[in-house]
């Protein structure tokens, strides 16, 4: 639909007729779409790319001029590949681009799908076509390659297959643990960050939690802060700046969540580090039971 567009949108909105079934319009069409699927390679790559550099680019500048950078690293790059290739193409012909009447016509069918997505992606990463994170391939589930790897994309993978991806409250009474990112002390409440990027205030009776299979993935890394490292990228780079799973992240900065608070949330404490240290040396004697676990919330 995409590369029809692209290519017969202007016709259609100006009433011409269009063949759809010449030789013609099928190495368009095929063309346009291999065309479609390295233009969305780049932009996950880009996206993701722009998304680690973020604390870099944040600190320099507002949320509004951040987003506006986004697209000239993701859009930019694309718009100019392609006209690029036009411009080869319209030359073997002996015809000028810059001159014809395609950039008041055909390029904003072009432009149009290539902006949205970009836009689509940066709000909703788990909508990107290319990831890091793969299926099940080749025979081989999710749960066998974290058990041969330990690299807890695969977990999460294997759990976000087999459980719902959005948080279910028991009753409204509980939340599984497998949605706890952060557990926060606040004054005498304890704050649980989920996976959608909300806050919810639980028992501060860690009694269940203490007991359940999964307590070694809640990691304390500062005096207030607690997380679940199954949400942490992999590998750890640098025990003391963890770094959140992209999507995870995307999610509590849309939000609203403040770069400096997430900072405050992610950053491991100087007497922490060994924690961390901890958790990846006993990580291959880790199981992918107890995330059911409900935590009760407080009333």
């Amino acid at each position: 639909m995409v590369a029809l567009l692209i290519n017969y949108g202007w016709k259609l909105v100006s009433g011409q007729s269009i063949n759809l079934w010449s030789k013609r319009a099928f190495v368009v069409l095929c063309g346009t779409l291999i065309l479609l699927l390295l233009y969305t390679f780049w932009i996950c790559g880009a996206s993701s790319w722009m998304f680690w550099k973020e604390d870099v680019f944040k600190g320099r500048m507002n949320m509004l001029l951040y987003f506006a950078l986004y697209l000239i690293v993701v859009v930019l790059p694309v718009v100019g590949a392609h006209t690029l290739l036009l411009h080869v193409i319209m030359e073997t012909h002996k015809l000028s681009l810059m001159q014809s009447r395609y950039w008041t016509t055909e390029f904003l069918f072009f432009l149009l799908p290539v902006v949205s997505y970009a836009v689509v992606v940066y709000f909703y990463p788990q909508y990107k076509l290319f990831k890091g994170e793969m299926g099940e391939e080749n025979g081989i589930s999710d749960l066998q390659k974290w058990e041969y790897s330990r690299n807890t994309a695969f977990l999460r993978m294997h759990l976000r297959r087999k459980y719902p991806q959005e948080p279910s409250f028991l009753k409204n009474s509980a939340v599984m643990l497998l949605y706890v990112v952060f557990l926060e002390k606040v004054d005498r409440y304890d704050l649980a960050y989920l996976v959608t990027g909300e806050k919810i205030i639980i028992d501060p009776d860690r009694g269940v939690l203490e007991e359940c299979e999964a307590k070694n993935w809640i990691v304390k890394i500062s005096e207030t802060v607690q997380v679940n490292m199954l949400y942490v990228d992999w590998p750890i780079k640098n025990f003391r700046k963890l770094r959140l799973e992209e999507e995870v992240w995307y999610r509590f900065r849309n939000k609203g969540i403040e770069l400096d608070k997430l900072k405050e949330l992610i950053d491991v404490g100087r007497r922490m580090e060994d924690n961390v240290k901890k958790f990846i040396a006993t990580n291959n004697k880790m199981g992918d039971a107890g995330w059911d676990t409900q935590l009760r919330l407080l009333k």
